[in-house]
């Protein structure tokens, strides 16, 4: 089941487009890198969770809106600290995205996007990988 929909987004940094008619789908327990730098990755994971707004695309998750998917805690950014379930690689305070049906879902039944800073935390999650978000370099 489809549980984000991407349409032609577009997300710009300084008015700089970092991410330029991403259309994408995204079905349920997948996982998601974003490959960039730090800040552009938060900027979209904060597009996504509906904290901030795209320039211009749409995104639905489970047939809502970002921001009342947020809201209704569909989608919850977490530390990674706390989204590891069998102790943290390291300490960090950037965060992932957890999309779910249902607030307390494990992170096993959920989709995961997070930026793809650290090699060690992304070595966990990479064998579920098969979508990426490509930010362009400024």
């Amino acid at each position: 089941m489809v549980a984000i929909e991407i349409r032609d987004l577009v997300v710009e940094v300084d008015r700089y487009p970092i991410v330029d008619g991403l259309t994408l789908d995204i079905e349920e327990r997948e996982h998601v890198p974003i490959l960039g730098t730090l800040e552009d990755a938060m900027t979209v994971l904060h597009v996504l969770s509906g904290i901030l707004l795209p320039s211009s695309g749409e995104i639905w998750i489970y047939n809502l809106p970002p921001r009342q998917a947020y809201q209704r805690g569909l989608i919850r950014l977490l530390p990674l600290t706390e989204a590891l379930e069998d102790g943290a690689l390291f300490t960090s305070t950037v965060p992932i995205a957890v999309v779910s049906r249902s607030p307390t879902a494990a992170l096993a039944e959920s989709i995961v996007v997070y930026p793809m800073s650290d090699i060690a935390f992304l070595d966990k999650f990479i064998q579920k990988t098969n979508k990426t978000i490509h930010l362009r370099r400024r």
